[in-house]
């Protein structure tokens, strides 16, 4: 037998009515009738089917990025400081649903993958310019405290218009965006929330990879 449902998703989502039926409704029914079996289909069999692939490729795509900075920059523990951010875009991502009352789906978990290809930028673009200081001929210090203070306004600036950019979508209500409307969360929040935790932890490490840091007070 084959029981299929519509959602209204203005009441309730596809996530919590599975998780109702899974944890309350269908152990019931399993005690009453005797060898009673089911399955979930529909969203639940394909996000059960797309989250390992995703995971996998996900993963992929970090050492891919992870490459690529480390043959630009020529080291392999500057990469690791450009990627340090992607976790905190992620907290930012979670603390957007949250806020927003938007259940963490599968859409939003696309989001927060496409995140960590674009939260890695600001650290990017700041830790270039520092290098740059550096071949100048400036001290570690030095060349991190000018290239924090240069590159700020531009960091700061471009997550702002980010997340604006993304921010109609967020608040849209009609039927056709709500798919998107996940995706456009982590984005945006992640992006915000992690160049804020960025601009303080780039520097931070950059100086402890340096030496830059002031061994007094450590």
């Amino acid at each position: 037998v084959s029981i299929t449902a519509n959602v209204d998703d203005s009441k309730v989502t596809g996530q919590e009515v599975s998780s109702a039926l899974e944890n309350s409704i269908l152990p019931k029914l399993s005690k009453q009738v005797s060898g009673l079996r089911y399955s979930f289909g529909g969203e639940q069999r394909e996000q059960g089917r797309t989250l390992p692939k995703l995971l996998s490729n996900f993963i992929l795509s970090l050492f891919v990025i992870y490459a690529l900075l480390a043959i630009a920059f020529t080291s392999y523990v500057q990469p690791i400081i450009i990627m340090a951010a992607i976790p905190f875009g992620t907290i930012g991502a979670i603390l957007g649903h949250l806020i927003l009352g938007i259940n963490l789906t599968l859409p939003g978990i696309f989001g927060i993958v496409g995140l960590a290809g674009v939260i890695v930028n600001g650290a990017l673009v700041m830790i270039d310019f520092i290098n740059e200081e550096k071949a100048r001929g400036k001290p570690i210090r030095t060349a991190i405290i000018d290239g924090t203070k240069s590159r700020f306004r531009p960091i700061l600036l471009t997550a702002l218009t980010t997340f604006l950019g993304v921010f109609p979508l967020i608040i849209e209500r009609s039927i056709q965006a709500q798919f998107l409307v996940p995706v456009a969360c982590s984005i945006g929040f992640g992006v915000l929330f992690g160049t804020a935790v960025q601009l303080l932890l780039v520097p931070a490490l950059m100086s402890i990879q340096g030496g830059g840091y002031n061994k007094d007070i450590i």
